[in-house]
């Protein structure tokens, strides 16, 4: 393999087990703690992560394993508030995106240096401020029952059967 495609995505099996959905609490810090950082950007991803993994990762040197962790919607409070802080603009960004993101952790991205991040900021409040009303609630494509009803011919109105008819 060449010289800088050793750690491409697919290119370790340490990448596949990383993404597995039974991995016990050790085999989630030898993972986090793995010298391929794909690995450690899978790891990142999941949902089901030890505090102390996130901890681990929330310092890692390679930033998309920090982008990753930024964007994980299951990562604690504390760690975007740490994340917050980090020096790539791509890593406060997802942290300003996170659903996660508390109001008052936004409303300081909201004021941050860079604009890209005030935007990402501003988005998610507004996103997440904004309350579903009929006009904004997004419109579910049913078939009209009173539409159907008056466009089918019924034909002739049916006559009950008298008792006799049924008898005889």
């Amino acid at each position: 393999m060449a010289r800088g495609f050793n750690y491409a995505p697919g290119a370790s099996a340490e990448v596949a087990q990383a993404q597995e959905t039974d991995l016990d609490r050790e085999q989630l810090v030898a993972f986090a703690s793995s010298r391929n950082p794909v690995v450690r950007e899978r790891v990142a991803e999941r949902q089901d992560l030890p505090i102390s993994v996130t901890v681990t990762l929330a310092h890692d040197s390679t930033t998309d394993v920090r982008l990753a962790l930024a964007a994980n919607p299951a990562v604690s409070e504390a760690i975007l508030e740490h994340l917050a802080g980090d020096r790539q603009r791509a890593v406060v960004i997802a942290v300003a995106r996170n659903p996660r993101a508390s109001d008052e952790l936004l409303a300081r991205l909201e004021e941050h240096r860079r604009p890209e991040v005030r935007a990402a900021a501003r988005e998610t409040r507004d996103r997440t401020a904004a309350p579903v009303t009929a006009a904004s609630a997004p419109k579910q494509e049913r078939p009209s029952l009173i539409f159907a009803t008056v466009t089918e011919d019924p034909g002739p109105p049916a006559s009950d059967p008298t008792p006799s008819e049924t008898h005889g």
